[in-house]
């Protein structure tokens, strides 16, 4: 099953070579403007087919087709096929969508002493048909990728510097009344919180975030950290304590290569937070990933194809929880994965986005923890019916100005 969006002449050679094979998914027409043409990958990702044929001439935007494409990767896992004449190998737009996981590039080269410049002119149709018939495998793109760029998504981007709007407000500070008691009350979960840590690939940051994650709850709250089938932590446990039984460093509890028996037994023990550091084998023990109350993927910022891989395995299983995404990257390259989602796709997917510093010390906060751990955290809550008794009366107020 096939998808297309391409100009009316590439279009027509693409549906040619195709033949009678079933297209779900069709948008031709000559030129797209940048937002319609992100928009199209979006409608091309609701629906389930097996390969996206793409004609990048079809849009003069280079940001739109990376936004676009890496949009439909993070949703799907699809094979895409770039229909990309004249581009040659070091091209920094091909370079930065091979990097996303396209590693089919039709990219026939247009000869300069033709007299037409019309690029669609070109016969795609054997290069197409020789590119079908290759496997989906990286090393049909090696020669694409530029090891040596930095991965500047503004390398890309066309037009001017971008203007920066100055805004001025007007500042009002209000003295307040001294403030009086109030009766606090905290809800939180009963029971035992589970938090899931878990991702892709090894070496992804996975045991050091829950760690990180584990050290922070330990100072409130009674704590464990599980790590299954593995002895990573391990590396970052003195060594003179790393054959004891039971492990317990600064007030945290801490379980390595535990089975899935032991796992089951820690489970019934009684603790406020439990994390549970699954690595790369979620699925093997899925009803305990189930359980958990809060989710947290660490990925690394380049590695693209293995992480959107992962999240097309949790929506194919109609996942509708929120998700909290650690990325051990650069600031350029955080923006790219939170610049390739809008904000209405973030929040209909409920995906949250973290930036992981890169330091050896796992038991120092990294100062966003509360925020990931905040919606299983106890929440203060103030009394309703005592805050409005002891509300106090209003009195005489200055006000400063401040332009």
């Amino acid at each position: 099953m096939y998808g297309i969006i391409a100009s009316a002449e590439y279009g027509k050679q693409i549906k040619e070579v195709l033949q009678d094979q079933p297209i779900l998914f069709e948008r031709i027409h000559d030129s797209f403007d940048a937002e319609e043409f992100q928009q199209l990958f979006t409608s091309a990702a609701g629906i389930s087919i097996d390969l996206l044929i793409v004609d990048i001439t079809c849009c003069s935007d280079a940001t739109a087709l990376l936004k676009g494409v890496r949009r439909y990767r993070i949703t799907r896992s699809a094979r895409v096929i770039l229909i990309a004449p004249g581009r040659v190998p070091g091209d920094s737009l091909i370079s930065w969508l091979v990097a996303d996981g396209v590693y089919d590039i039709v990219a026939p080269a247009i000869d300069p002493e033709e007299d037409s410049d019309d690029e669609h002119d070109l016969d795609i149709r054997p290069y197409l048909q020789r590119q079908l018939a290759m496997k989906y495998h990286m090393g049909n793109a090696a020669r694409w990728r530029n090891l040596d760029d930095d991965l500047d998504f503004v390398s890309v981007k066309k037009g001017g510097q971008q203007k920066k709007s100055i805004k001025t407000k007007t500042v009002i500070k209000i003295e307040q009344a001294a403030p009086i008691e109030k009766i606090i009350y905290q809800d939180r979960i009963l029971g035992t919180v589970t938090i899931g840590v878990f991702g892709p690939v090894n070496r992804s940051g996975c045991t050091f975030s829950a760690m990180q994650l584990a050290s922070w709850l330990s100072k409130h709250y009674k704590t464990a950290l599980i790590e299954l089938d593995n002895n990573s932590l391990l590396e970052h446990v003195p060594e003179e304590q790393r054959y004891e039984k039971d492990l317990h460093i600064e007030g945290l509890s801490l379980f390595h290569s535990v089975k899935e028996k032991e796992l089951n037994e820690l489970l019934f023990q009684s603790w406020d937070y439990l994390i549970i550091d699954f690595g790369t084998k979620w699925q093997d023990y899925v009803s305990a990933f189930a359980r958990c109350q809060l989710h947290v993927l660490t990925a690394l910022g380049g590695d693209f194809k293995h992480t959107s891989a992962l999240t097309n395995e949790l929506f194919s299983r109609e996942w509708n929880r929120p998700l909290h995404i650690k990325l051990l990257c650069n600031e350029v390259g955080f923006k790219e994965w939170t610049d390739s989602l809008s904000r209405s796709e973030k929040r209909d997917m409920q995906l949250h986005f973290w930036r992981q510093e890169l330091h050896e010390n796992p038991f120092v906060d990294d100062g966003q923890t509360d925020a990931i751990l905040a919606s299983v955290l106890p929440q203060k809550k103030e009394s309703w019916w005592k805050s409005i008794l002891n509300k106090p009366k209003e009195g005489p107020k200055e006000t400063h100005v401040e332009n």
